[in-house]
């Protein structure tokens, strides 16, 4: 059975809650009393939800408030921050390894906003490590890894990876969960150079290692685009980190920089509409000429259809027999550098034979024909 994609952008019930986490005064305790009517905390709060209330309990101890919640939001508190505490000091032990080879890293999402931007280590959810490597190493990292025990989560075709990926997913015999990047986003492949993202990295050090991070103007663009492709999970936490990126008394956001990012990598709908969402339901502090010029750019043709494309498909979701060839398809226009309609098609048939770890031409259209023709008996069946 297929899920159900969840909506990057939340719930009633869910935006209370954010609103109660990030705010203050009384906009806060409002939305906190009204959120607290509306749930139980003990059947109600799906999983999304439940992974921001370290931040709640954070943002209401800082008022303070007395409720009677306030004893359990603090347990929480208190095992995210232990969690995340063995997940600093892993990401740490495989800095290190990578450092020993000489491996430039940089460090993505969880960690660095946490370091970074929360300046909390209990309140940003993370479930693993995110660390950015330079195309040129990407190779030699992962065989690296796997010389020191890490294996890939899935049977993966390592080179189809490298060539069509942003990244790939590794394990280790504890079960610890890296995410080793080479690129941000996929929207970078075939522009990304190598200082593309590291020209304006800032350092931080995790766990006694020196390492790099985003600087606030990218993390907020990868933390908006990633957050904006619809899940099985409810990704409502793009807006708290969001909204904590932009609201940071310590972090300066290069906007310029933004705009010409958001560009370059044809994202520029995901940065249209979650800065609205942010300001028009967060009141986000977002510098007004900057946002009526984002407001006005038009996206193209293409930008379009891979945007909806991305919004069907989501992440991490079985895509059944009949969106196969479309969800694949597009995968290879958002990485394609091939021009022109014949040039893009031949692309495509030796994106596929590298794809399916060099199966012929032959039997890479039989097996696309064959999903199609299962497709339309079962479309027959369903009318019939």
């Amino acid at each position: 059975m297929k899920p159900s994609l969840r909506s990057p952008f939340p719930t009633n019930e869910q935006e209370l809650l954010l609103k109660a986490c990030l705010l203050s005064g009384e906009l806060m305790q409002t939305s906190y009393n009204f959120w607290k009517s509306l749930v139980n905390i003990e059947t109600d709060v799906e999983h999304g939800s439940f992974r921001q209330l370290p931040l709640l309990y954070l943002n209401l101890n800082r008022h303070p408030i007395n409720d009677e919640l306030m004893p359990r939001l603090k347990g929480m508190y208190r095992k995210s921050w232990s969690n995340n505490q063995i997940l600093f000091f892993k990401m740490g032990q495989v800095l290190r390894l990578l450092h020993q080879k000489g491996i430039r890293t940089m460090v993505l999402k969880g960690v660095a906003l946490s370091l970074l931007a929360y300046k909390n280590f209990a309140v940003r959810p993370m479930a693993d490590m995110d660390i950015m490597v330079p195309v040129s190493q990407a190779n030699l990292t992962i065989d690296w890894l796997k010389q020191n025990g890490w294996k890939s989560s899935v049977e993966t075709n390592d080179e189809y990876y490298l060539n069509h990926s942003k990244s790939v997913t590794l394990i280790n015999d504890e079960n610890t969960e890296l995410d080793l990047h080479w690129y941000p986003l996929d929207e970078c492949f075939g522009i990304m150079h190598d200082e593309m993202f590291w020209d304006k990295a800032v350092t931080m050090t995790v766990s006694g290692e020196n390492t790099l991070a985003l600087c606030p103007a990218d993390e907020l663009l990868l933390t908006i685009v990633h957050g904006l492709m619809p899940n099985v999970e409810p990704p409502i936490r793009w807006i708290a980190d969001s909204y904590i990126l932009i609201t940071s008394k310590d972090l300066k956001i290069d906007w310029e920089r933004l705009v010409e990012y958001a560009k370059k990598l044809s994202v520029i709908i995901q940065v249209k509409e979650g800065l609205k969402y942010l300001k028009v339901n967060f009141s986000a502090p977002i510098p007004e000429d900057i946002y009526n010029r984002i407001q006005l750019i038009k996206p193209s043709l293409a930008d379009r259809i891979l945007y909806n494309q991305g919004k069907r498909r989501g992440v991490y979701v079985y895509h059944p027999s009949f969106e196969k060839i479309l969800s694949v398809y597009a995968d290879y226009l958002k990485n394609t550098t091939h021009k022109g309609m014949v040039s893009q098609h031949i692309g495509f048939l030796k994106f596929m034979r590298q794809r399916t770890k060099g199966k012929n031409y032959f039997r890479i259209l039989v097996y696309y024909l064959s999903v199609l023709l299962k497709s339309n008996r079962k479309q027959n069946k369903t009318g019939a």
